[in-house]
């Protein structure tokens, strides 16, 4: 029998690392240059509303999406 307490579901599942996903997404090469400026201004702005929320990025829903 196994004892101990229960891993949060965080441990289980660990958030994704919003500022790494924005830049790898950032980093296609199928992006022009213009296009990449704007979109990072864009994610950044609702990177940080995510923090504000509290929300990782792997939490996005339609809710989410709603609120924002």
């Amino acid at each position: 029998m196994r004892t101990g307490r229960n891993p949060s579901p965080q441990a289980k599942n660990p958030g994704v690392d919003t500022r790494a996903e924005i830049e790898r997404f950032l980093g296609s090469p199928s992006l022009a240059e213009a296009t990449r400026r704007s979109y990072r201004v864009d994610l950044c702005e609702f990177a940080a509303w995510l923090g504000r929320e509290g929300l990782e990025l792997d939490q996005v829903d339609a809710a989410a999406l709603s609120g924002y």
